[in-house]
């Protein structure tokens, strides 16, 4: 507890003279990242059990450290950032949104599912690689997810898994190249299954491979 008192109350010293300091707060693989700009008031209620931060309630107890980048850094506000590293992934979620996303991540499986109070469009940014790893994702607005040289195999379904019935809008960047496969038994016959409109655009390689079927990349709307 005194850790964390000391981290929140050295960021608000730094950002009178930084404004794009961040602080950042870490739970296990996941990290919220919060600008200095976006930052008011931070409260703790429940006799210091929870920390709330933007409408974002962390219990104390499952927050592993609060720090503040001392070089400042760029801030993409709307986007979640996935980087898989064998059996574990590294997750990324700007500030602005934390409050409206439920991110759980079990070894290099990773869920995010929005609330249907988010209505702005969110960018997922995957990369990394994986063999026994997932993706899935789930809302009610429109989204984008970027593939930057990701190579992920699931053990169990598909590689990545968008429930969300929006536009997709899948971008590969150019000069990229990503690969994904998925299970034998899975429940998609695909190792990218999109339920919504899938739009691809960008000048980057993606190879899908599909164990079950010819169908490695399976898109549908509602």
């Amino acid at each position: 507890m005194k850790k964390i008192f000391f981290a929140i109350t050295l960021f608000y010293c730094l950002a009178l003279t930084a404004t794009a300091q961040q602080l950042r707060v870490h739970q296990g693989t996941v990290t919220y990242v919060y600008p200095a700009n976006l930052l008011e008031t931070m409260t703790y209620t429940d006799g210091g059990q929870t920390l709330t931060i933007l409408g974002r309630s962390f219990s104390t107890a499952k927050i592993d450290s609060i720090k503040v980048t001392n070089v400042p850094s760029t801030f993409t506000p709307n986007s979640i950032n996935v980087d898989y590293a064998g059996n574990r992934a590294n997750v990324t979620v700007s500030g602005d949104i934390a409050a409206l996303v439920t991110v759980s991540v079990d070894g290099a499986n990773v869920s995010v599912l929005a609330d249907a109070a988010l209505q702005e469009e969110v960018t997922y940014t995957l990369s990394g690689t994986s063999t026994n790893g997932s993706f899935l994702m789930d809302g009610e607005f429109k989204s984008t997810v970027v593939l930057n040289n990701l190579n992920l195999t699931s053990t169990t379904g598909a590689a990545i898994d968008i429930e969300n019935g929006k536009r997709i809008a899948v971008e590969l960047p150019e000069g990229t190249a990503s690969t994904l496969a998925d299970a034998a038994g899975g429940t998609h016959k695909a190792c990218f299954f999109i339920n919504g409109h899938a739009e691809f655009t960008g000048a980057g390689t993606l190879n899908p491979t599909n164990t079950r079927s010819l169908r490695a990349i399976s898109a549908h709307s509602k």
